[in-house]
């Protein structure tokens, strides 16, 4: 664990709010320099937001940090579908390109991401559902 994350209030939808929960209204704001945080395809943190207290709600380090390594985070982890989606250049192998939600990214690619439980059963919902083409 980094840190816990603390003095987050719910929040709208935005491009600086963090989905907090399966439901489009779970979100909250950081209220920190942690809104800052970057997007990679290879992150080296991610907002732990499974637990049901918000007052475990932590960053956790998904691999070793160098000292003055900047924090990325794989934004999906958290975000179904982006609010303002964009043009990944974080110049990862496995760089999807275009980052804008858990939604429209496949469930082998997602596999390989350590992701919060909305995520991962937003999108086994997701896969059941009947193909409507």
């Amino acid at each position: 664990m980094i840190t816990r994350l603390r003095g987050a209030s719910k929040g709208v939808k935005a491009y600086n709010t963090l989905q907090c929960g399966s439901e489009p209204t779970d979100h909250i704001h950081l209220h920190s320099d942690l809104v800052f945080v970057n997007h990679s395809c290879d992150p080296n943190m991610a907002f732990d937001l499974s637990s049901l207290d918000s007052a475990e709600w932590h960053i956790r380090a998904l691999r070793s940090i160098i000292p003055g390594e900047q924090l990325t985070a794989f934004y999906p982890a958290t975000e179904w579908i982006m609010d303002q989606a964009f043009d990944c250049n974080c110049g990862s192998e496995r760089c999807l390109g275009r980052v804008e939600g858990a939604s429209g990214i496949s469930a082998e690619v997602l596999s390989k991401y350590w992701l919060n439980p909305w995520i991962v059963r937003l999108k086994k919902d997701q896969s059941i559902q009947p193909d409507r083409t």
